[in-house]
């Protein structure tokens, strides 16, 4: 109904209006319409969401499973559950009896809902192993011998429980931004292993995507316990129930998406599809990133400590990839003497702790041919020479960086700190067989848990002859079947550093192979130790050095060299000078370099790396279990119902908690918001925000106030309940300051808004 005419100023709350025209309130409630048609198109649209995310997962990952009965059970319990909202006695008690049968089902059938979920993960993980050509993935235990039952039953439960999030995000309020999220990242992860889902699946998401959009879009989505067809809200004119018009637009998408995805099948078929469009460069970077995500979890793209480069203190297996600053550690600064890399020390390992994954500390670091080096330079024996290293320690752990053949292995270098080391060169090395005679024993034990990989990787390498041949058959072994890599991904737990690299991952980076590299030499009879520290290349000098003209070179080097022309360099050591290698006793020459980490590939590169989210989903580690049925009569059943539905619950309590998160976050956002737009607005809509917000307060606890629309009813209702304790007086001047802020030109004075302020306080605290 529409009236036309001036404007009065009305204490009844504010219609929209245009050009003198506005609508008659009284109007909106006279035309009704049945909810049941917009439960069951919003019922629909559930369907869609939960069937097509499931149904593309599975069907991608090509798990045997009952389609028509996961799909039967996703449409009941989608209608069920909107059909709570047709009463709100009946919307109370409906949950009420969906948790009872959700806990009901749970308990009775744990057995095959983890079973269920563990073939899935399987399904997963053979394709995760084929794609990225791994032997390192997981393999989960399952208890129930028919897989196809395990996961309907298991894909059913986990389909209910969807329903039951996505009702509650599409029913009242079309957030689907929330669910469109979810699907992707479920449907992402078969999809990067180029596993496409069904055209069914893909169909149904599609139409509940497109659904849910048009339905927010055209603000048709809030529930009322009345059957009013319209609403005014936020200035506009809006349906609240129009279930026939729904379903002729859901009809017209159901059409309009089969038709866009057969002309897509037709234009892009999926036999050729991949032929023409080979794995990009962002791809190719994420593959060592993605691959860790597959075996580990979200648990695979953190590390556990602090690491630089190959610099861990011995610590070994608790980093995914190693991801560079490339800022200064170290600043080193000698002459150079030949064409060789000159290594800085700082940690030796002596024992290796098998199942702990770590070396334990060399009690005696400064046996490397030191004393026999300085003994030769002053009796002036020949290919022998001298020389001063400045290591100025910019941001590195304080600790001793050693040259090689120094006698300062006490010389500790602090942050901002400068220290020499003086240290001995020769052409032919030192012979210091007594030396090492007393210490054979301390660099030749191997753990017995490292015994059968190091004999198949001494077998495989084929190592035999001196210990020169042995260094270059290492070394060329690993560069031809064992890749390096930037991001090898973190040991399982309850694994071995070297036995899971070895027989396993196959892909490290230089603690990994000269931790393996040591055992091998104590293997072969040959004394070895782990070390680590920063090496620094002729191409670092050539590109990053600096050539010091204000420094002579007499006081950085004397005697022997190899090189005809030499100067003093100055050059920054980064963490990707960062680096582990193996020193290993050559009788008649003493503790020789035996560096064996293969080189580099180009597309290894550290890159960027995805982070925040929660750590150890699908974190837990795979057991390699055989199948099988379940016997009851069987001494295991008790593990099984210990460890049945651990998986299940985990993944669930995991949506709980992603979908509590992020109503804080958006109650949070809401805050700040709302401060954003109190601290920018004037005093006059200050007031109102604030009584707005008290308001909402006691409506949380009085719902009749919910039906009062302005300040006048809302006042009245306040005094009879017994709320607000005013007279007449009061009443009547707390009336007219709240419409003179709410539609007034003028501005409230100081007094008048410190009393209605005081009021409030007052009366939120009766």
């Amino acid at each position: 109904m529409l009236d036309r005419g001036k404007r009065r100023t009305s204490k009844r709350k504010k219609q929209p209006e245009w050009d003198g025209i506005y609508l008659v309130e009284s109007a909106l409630g006279e035309q009704r319409e049945s909810r049941w048609w917009t439960l069951l198109c919003k019922g629909v649209i559930v369907y869609l969401l939960v069937a097509g995310a499931v149904g593309a997962v599975l069907s991608a990952l090509q798990s045997s499973y009952h389609p028509i009965i996961v799909q039967a059970v996703t449409a009941v319990t989608a209608l069920f559950l909107v059909s709570l909202y047709y009463r709100k006695a009946w919307e109370n008690l409906g949950y009420l009896l969906f948790f009872v049968i959700m806990a009901g089902v749970g308990f009775a059938g744990q057995n095959y809902i983890s079973s269920g979920f563990y073939r899935v993960l399987n399904d997963l993980m053979e394709d995760s192993a084929a794609f990225f050509d791994s032997n390192a993935m997981r393999s989960y235990g399952e208890t129930v011998g028919n897989a196809s039952l395990s996961v309907t039953i298991a894909m059913s439960y986990i389909s209910a429980v969807a329903c039951l999030l996505v009702n509650i995000l599409i029913s009242r309020k079309m957030r689907y931004s929330l669910v469109i999220v979810a699907s992707a990242i479920g449907i992402g992860i078969p999809l990067y292993l180029q596993e496409e889902p069904s055209w069914i699946s893909v169909f149904q998401l599609l139409c509940g995507f497109l659904l849910a959009r048009m339905l927010e879009k055209a603000g048709h989505y809030d529930l009322h316990t009345s059957n009013d067809r319209y609403e005014w809200k936020k200035g506009r004119l809006r349906y609240v129930y129009a279930g026939r018009t729904v379903m002729q637009a859901g009809i017209c998408t159901l059409a309009l998406t089969a038709c866009v995805l057969a002309v897509c099948a037709v234009i892009f078929p999926q036999d050729k599809f991949h032929d023409k469009h080979p794995d990009n460069a962002w791809k190719k970077s994420t593959m060592g990133t993605m691959e860790n995500f597959y075996i580990f979890g979200f648990a695979g793209l953190f590390n556990y400590y602090d690491n630089t480069g190959g610099l861990t203190s011995g610590r070994l297996g608790g980093i995914s990839s190693i991801r560079l600053d490339y800022e200064t550690d170290l600043r080193l600064t000698f002459a150079p003497y030949d064409e060789n890399r000159f290594y800085l020390r700082r940690f030796v390992g002596q024992s290796y702790l098998a199942g702990q994954n770590r070396w334990a500390s060399a009690q005696i670091q400064h046996y490397i041919n030191a004393y026999e080096a300085k003994l030769a330079f002053y009796s002036s024996k020949p290919y022998v020479g001298f020389g001063v290293a400045e290591v100025e320690n910019v941001a590195a752990d304080s600790g001793v960086y050693l040259p090689y053949y120094s006698t300062d292995y006490d010389a500790a270098v602090y942050p901002g700190r400068m220290q020499k080391y003086t240290y001995y060169t020769s052409g032919d090395n030192f012979a210091s067989t007594p030396v090492m005679q007393e210490y054979t024993g301390d660099w030749l034990e191997i753990p017995s848990a490292n015994e059968k990989a190091i004999a198949e990787l001494v077998k495989d390498a084929g190592l035999s002859g001196s210990p020169e041949q042995i260094t270059q058959q290492l070394e060329t072994y690993f560069q031809k079947e064992i890749p390096y890599s930037y991001q090898p991904g973190i040991t399982p737990y309850g694994q071995d550093f070297v036995n899971y690299f070895l027989q396993k991952n196959r892909k490290g980076y230089c603690a990994h192979f000269a931790s393996a590299a040591t055992l091998a030499f104590r293997y072969m009879g040959i004394p070895a130790r782990y070390v680590e520290g920063y090496a620094v290349d002729p191409d670092d000098l050539a590109e990053e050095g600096e050539v010091r003209t204000d420094k002579k070179v007499k006081d950085y080097y004397q005697g022997y060299t190899k090189l005809k022309q030499t100067g003093v360099v100055t050059v920054d050591v980064t963490d990707a000078n960062a680096h582990a290698w193996v020193e290993i006793y050559v009788k008649g020459k003493g503790w020789q370099v035996a560096d064996v980490t293969p080189a580099s590939l180009a597309d290894d590169e550290p890159g960027q790396n995805i982070w925040s989210m929660f750590m150890g989903l699908f974190g837990r580690n795979g057991r390699n279990n055989d199948t099988g049925n379940t016997d009851g009569t069987t001494t295991n059943v008790v593990k099984q119902l210990q460890d049945s539905g651990k998986v299940a619950t985990g993944a669930f309590l995991a949506i709980v908690l992603l979908f509590v998160i992020v109503l804080c976050g958006r109650i949070i956002v809401r805050y700040i918001l709302w401060r954003i737009h109190y601290r920018n607005a004037g005093e006059n809509d200050r007031l109102i925000m604030e009584y707005q917000r008290y308001i909402q307060r006691i409506q949380k606890k009085e719902k009749g106030l919910k039906k009062a629309v302005n300040y006048e009813e809302q006042i009245a209702y306040l005094r009879k309940q017994g709320i607000w304790t005013l007279d007449r007086r009061e009443r009547d001047r707390l009336l007219r300051l709240l419409e003179q802020a709410g539609f007034g030109q003028r501005e409230i004075t100081k007094e008048d808004a410190a009393w209605m302020r005081r009021f409030w306080k007052r009366s939120h605290r009766s």
